[in-house]
């Protein structure tokens, strides 16, 4: 445990320091040449992922993989699941109908009060909602103190050092394309500019304290970012007030989960996922070409099967084979008949007409060409 702990900590340090590194020399504008349907795609997929988490939040059961969805062929976990969808749904119409920003925080608490209330009225016990999985189970508290008495230095094997540099070389190309890609899709869904390199350079400090004080690696909270978006907050109480919040959830002898509606967490995720779904499936397909939003779909379902970094790679390929072939289909260059608007002596006008306009033996050809830009001005 002490080795795990101080060699990952330490792995999670070294990985912010190169992150910074990396922000620091601009390293991450590459990721700004990323197609859009490629990026749609992505996001698409982080709303199919939210979706599944929150389904798997309300049903205590983990879902991953599209036969994971048979749990909901089970009369309970269809009962759990049924209201966390609901709530989701209901939170997606609040947050695209209602002009008021108080309407979805009030929404929000709104959903445990009601279950509470229900419960209360139906003269249910908070165990006997447990025991049917509506609230999480109990466990024995945990001190904060303990967390430090994980580590003992007199037992640390740092001779297995050397055993993760090919994973942490891995897990530094992940963490930080990932947190480009999530920089640049948040950038569009907010639709506004980020600067990405100054965004990677926060996510590498964050690193790198967590790695000092023995956490483990971590990039930005794609669906807390999104939720907050969605409300209409621009304050930086909103991370004062996260942070402060789980250090209070670290310190509490209380497990918040042994209390809190499984399904109301659920929804929160099933509410970011349908909007995502909704907007990068639904509402995008009439802002692409048909030929780009079947990359799109493409990327969506390449990183579903093959994982993310090969989905985006597949989705980069696909994407680049339909740039080329739509590029060869409406590219043309065509002769196209110019005179010159000069004002020209008669004489001289005399000798451009015979000589460099003449039909049969033209010097002067004006070529028009249509097409991307850049093969023009490339030629």
């Amino acid at each position: 445990v002490s080795t795990t702990i101080v060699l990952l900590g330490l792995s999670t340090a070294c990985l912010g320091a190169v992150l910074v590194v990396m922000g620091k020399f601009r390293l991450a504008d590459a990721v700004a040449y990323l197609p859009l349907p490629v990026v749609g795609g992505y996001l698409a997929f982080i709303g199919y992922f939210c979706l599944e988490a929150g389904v798997a939040l309300c049903i205590s059961h983990t879902i991953m993989k599209p036969s994971d969805w048979s749990y909901l062929f089970d009369e309970q976990s269809l009962l759990l699941a049924t209201p966390g969808i609901i709530a989701g749904i209901f939170l997606t119409l609040v947050s695209r109908k209602c002009v008021n920003e108080a309407i979805l925080p009030i929404s929000m608490v709104a959903i445990p009060l009601c279950f509470y209330g229900i419960m209360f009225f139906c003269g249910y016990t908070i165990g006997e909602a447990r025991d049917f999985g509506w609230v999480g189970q109990s466990s024995p508290s945990v001190p904060a103190s303990d967390l430090l008495r994980l580590v003992d230095f007199n037992n640390i094997r740092w001779d297995l050092g050397k055993e993760l540099i090919s994973t942490w070389a891995g897990m530094v190309f992940v963490v930080s394309f990932s947190s480009c890609l999530d920089v640049a899709a948040i950038s569009m869904d907010m639709g506004e500019a980020l600067d990405t390199n100054n965004e990677l350079m926060t996510v590498g400090i964050s690193n790198f304290v967590s790695g000092l004080a023995g956490g483990f690696t971590g990039s930005y909270i794609f669906s807390q970012t999104i939720f907050t978006y969605r409300t209409n907050c621009r304050s930086r109480w909103i991370g004062i007030i996260v942070a402060f919040t789980f250090i209070l959830v670290v310190i509490s002898p209380v497990n918040f989960l042994e209390v809190t509606p499984l399904f109301f967490l659920g929804s929160t995720l099933i509410f970011i996922g349908f909007d995502l779904l909704f907007e990068w499936i639904i509402e995008v397909r009439h802002k692409l070409l048909l030929s780009e939003y079947l990359v799109l779909l493409a990327t969506f379902l390449a990183v579903q099967f093959l994982g993310i970094n090969a989905g985006i790679f597949l989705g980069i390929i696909v994407a680049i084979i339909d740039f080329v072939l739509t590029t060869a289909n409406v590219s043309t260059v065509a002769r196209v008949s110019r005179r010159s608007l000069a004002m020209w002596r008669p004489q001289e006008r005399g000798i451009l007409e015979t000589t460099a306009y003449n039909s049969d033996r033209a010097q002067i050809l004006t070529l028009e060409v249509r097409g991307a830009i850049f093969f023009g001005s490339a030629m």
